[in-house]
């Protein structure tokens, strides 16, 4: 079964990017607060959340206040994309001690670094992330003999196409290797969804970017319709 997992991206303390609402009579909702952002993709079924801080500095007080404000709205796992590492090891702490269920590790972490990470956290709380231009089998095998248990394959943000020959080629290496495999972008129409849902050996999760935002997704009109319905009767 393929998780879809809606993402926010963070930066200044509000949420990048606008949910495009249907023509009408009613105000757009801005939904600006990750916390607000957070309760609505819950509200829209989410199973999970994914957060990308973007432009800022990762491991200031402000975020982590932000983390906690979110898991404190949802009830649901919430996993944290790095796009720096800090040197200190209690800032990790720090992240998922406030609730965070997987941190996403950057591409091109450093081996001992890894292990470090896997040693103080477990496995299932870390996950490396890997350009799928660069995913080879041992790349793959590579993370593997670090201990991971899962790898993130990540596409471009703006890429709206899936490289599908690619993506098969990793699959059927992390099926050998053992290893569970994310998507992050790359999906941005329920047809792409049914494609990877359908890749065997395929990938478990896959992390949308702003194919929510933009409704790729058939249902997504009438969730639009019925929050402004409910908004103007506030």
């Amino acid at each position: 079964m393929l998780l879809v997992i809606p993402s926010i991206t963070v930066k200044d303390g509000l949420c990048l990017g606008k949910i495009n609402y249907p023509a009408s009579d009613y105000p757009a909702l801005e939904y600006e607060k990750p916390e607000d952002r957070a309760r609505l993709l819950r509200k829209e079924n989410a199973k999970a959340l994914h957060l990308i801080f973007s432009g800022e500095n990762e491991w200031n007080a402000k975020n982590i206040d932000l983390i906690e404000r979110i898991r404190q709205s949802v009830d649901i796992p919430i996993e944290v994309s790095l796009s720096t590492i800090p040197e200190d090891l209690s800032f990790l702490k720090n992240i998922l001690a406030s609730g965070i269920y997987r941190l996403f590790l950057p591409p091109d972490t450093d081996d001992s670094y890894v292990c470090l990470c896997i040693n103080d956290f477990s496995r299932q709380k870390i996950v490396a992330s890997l350009p799928l231009e660069n995913a080879s089998f041992d790349e793959l095998r590579h993370l593997k003999e670090d201990g991971l248990d899962r790898v993130c394959i990540t596409l471009p943000p703006e890429q709206r196409g899936l490289p599908l020959e690619k993506l098969q080629d990793c699959a059927r290496s992390a099926r050998e290797l053992k290893l569970r495999l994310s998507l992050l972008f790359g999906v941005y129409s329920y047809e792409s969804l049914i494609t990877i849902s359908k890749l065997e050996p395929g990938y478990d999760s896959v992390i949308l970017g702003s194919a929510l935002e933009e409704n790729a997704f058939p249902c997504q009109n009438i969730w639009r319709e019925m929050e402004l319905k409910t908004s103007a009767l506030d």
